[in-house]
């Protein structure tokens, strides 16, 4: 069993909320976009069983605090809403847990999050689930319904137009009423968190993210569920040499729920 939802304040004042449960080395979850820790379900205390799990909620979603200004409009709220804003959360909590050496495990936004915080925190290892590192190529399809996302009449259901899209076919019905459940879809967080995509060069954003990566010398892990793009591979090869990319197709986004002791052996393996 977790414990009661605990907090701590990061260094530029929010508000993070986050669980721990189990015992043993440390594992660290981050979830997705408009999700929170309880999206992991029961991956989270299976993987209990054998390590001290904690799962937060990242700002802006669940139980978490908002970034102190962007209420007012301040513009640099949004920028708070970013990965590395995000990675201060992540820095938060360890420092508050007294986390020591953790596995990130990161889903989606998460994973971005996850591979941020390997390439500035000591970390044994890190899990990407189902996130592309190559932001670029994101961009293109996000710009094609960035009218709709900015418009507050449109903004649900073009998200959920979204969501459903990367869900696949084998989530269940129950899995996928849970996780909806637990959304938390506010427009100003998802502009925030999407806002360095839309707003930069692709050159850039890619730059930044092999930036990133130059410094990542933990083992690392990425996980697809979808049909891999066939140059994704080479890509994040040339990027991150060490890295692992597995793809468990047809899965769907959250194929770490359709397979959750599935994906804790994976866990398991790659720790070992």
């Amino acid at each position: 069993m977790s414990t009661p939802p605990q907090s701590a304040t990061t260094s530029d004042g929010v508000d993070i909320r986050y669980t721990t449960r189990g015992s043993g080395r440390d594992v660290l979850l981050i979830h997705g976009l408009t999700d929170c820790g309880a999206t992991w379900g029961p991956i989270a205390d299976t993987l209990a069983a054998t390590y001290r799990v904690t799962a937060l909620d990242l700002r802006g979603h669940g139980q978490s605090g908002d970034v102190p200004g962007h209420v007012s409009g301040d513009s640099n709220g949004e920028h708070g809403y970013r990965a590395i804003g995000m990675a201060r959360d992540v820095v938060a909590v360890v420092a508050a847990v007294g986390i020591e050496n953790p596995l990130v495990i990161g889903h989606s936004l998460g994973g971005i999050v996850a591979t941020s915080y390997a390439a500035v925190g000591r970390v044994r290892g890190a899990i990407n689930v189902d996130q592309t590192l190559q932001l670029s190529a994101f961009q293109e399809g996000l710009r094609q319904v960035e009218p709709m996302l900015r418009d507050p009449a449109s903004f649900r259901e073009i998200l959920a137009a979204i969501f459903a899209s990367m869900d696949g076919e084998v989530l269940s019905t129950e899995i996928r009423a849970e996780i909806a459940s637990l959304r938390r879809p506010r427009q100003e967080v998802v502009l925030g968190v999407w806002s360095e995509v839309l707003d930069t060069d692709v050159a850039v954003l890619d730059a930044r993210m092999t930036d990133v990566a130059a410094t990542i010398t933990a083992p690392y892990l990425s996980l697809e569920f979808v049909d891999a793009n066939p140059h994704y591979a080479s890509w994040l090869q040339a990027m991150l040499p060490h890295a692992v990319l597995e793809n468990w197709p047809g899965l769907g986004h959250y194929g770490h729920r359709v397979h959750p002791d599935r994906f804790v052996q994976r866990v398991v393996d790659f720790d070992t």
